[in-house]
């Protein structure tokens, strides 16, 4: 059975930079950073920035000397992801 599919690449590249998408990107951000605990570090802010290169995404950050250690130590983003609805998985 052959098969006569052909890749659109530069529709697939339009489509992942489409605005629909960037917004569906940020959104799911949001929800992320909305779920972040910043414990007793109550002054931390929590920060999404859009980036649009060959695909949309979003980077969410805990603004703080300690957001580094947050993560590493508590998992802070990761708990965030896991409770907006992402699954998690590690890259063992």
């Amino acid at each position: 059975m052959a098969s006569n599919f052909k890749m659109d690449y530069s529709g697939v590249a339009e489509l992942l930079k489409s605005k629909q998408l960037v917004v569906a990107v940020h959104k799911a951000a949001e929800a992320i950073a909305a779920n972040v605990d910043k414990g007793s570090v109550t002054e931390a802010e929590v920060i999404v920035t859009d980036y649009i290169t060959d695909r949309a995404h979003s980077v969410v950050v805990i603004a703080h000397p300690a957001g580094l250690a947050m993560e590493a130590k508590h998992g802070t983003l990761r708990k965030a992801a896991a409770a907006a609805g992402f699954e998690i998985k590690s890259k063992k």
